[in-house]
């Protein structure tokens, strides 16, 4: 399995970027190292390519001044730092109602749509996140995003333990419908 690795970049402007990560080649339970760094040809070549409009969308709901735009008023998308200073960045969404703080760990994505013509486009699956940053506990709760809106349902009974940094394929059960 690979998976997709998104950083902020220490650039004059701050901005989000992406890329694969991949398991090597030799042991796959094990990651290859060469791709922590985005590479866009040779032997790790690693770019998103003709991906990057799936994942953009996420890495635009967190650009610096992301706000609350893509989550119909009721999310706001930050990039916290935490711990001393000068700190780790973190993805973070905040339920404006509640206060709950997600702090991003991974997204997985279950489904999504395949027809690039379609009229509508959808992505769904799970956040699975620290209440706080450092924390050892996971939790997962499932998301959608339509048409530029991501939904995280805020009820208590939607949220699931998660017991390892890496979930199980447990983590594919009870995702939202996109309908």
């Amino acid at each position: 399995m690979q998976a997709v690795l998104y950083a902020r970049m220490q650039t004059p402007a701050p901005s989000l970027d992406f890329w694969w990560v991949k398991p090597d080649k030799v042991d796959s339970s094990k990651l290859e190292r060469a791709t922590l760094n985005r590479h866009n040809k040779g032997e790790h070549k690693n770019d998103p390519g003709r991906s990057r409009a799936l994942y953009a969308q996420f890495a635009d709901l967190f650009a610096l001044g992301g706000g609350d735009r893509a989550g119909g008023g009721k999310l706001r998308f930050e990039i916290a730092s935490c711990g001393p200073s000068p700190g780790v960045p973190r993805a973070l969404i905040v339920d404006v109602a509640t206060g709950s703080r997600y702090f991003i760990h991974l997204i997985w994505q279950e489904d999504w749509t395949s027809n690039p013509f379609a009229r509508s486009k959808y992505i769904k699956g799970k956040i699975v996140y620290q209440r706080e940053p450092g924390a050892t506990t996971f939790f997962a709760r499932p998301y959608a995003y339509r048409d530029g809106v991501l939904s995280v349902p805020p009820q208590v009974e939607l949220e699931e333990s998660v017991t390892a940094a890496m979930p199980s394929d447990a983590i594919q059960a009870r995702c939202l419908d996109d309908s």
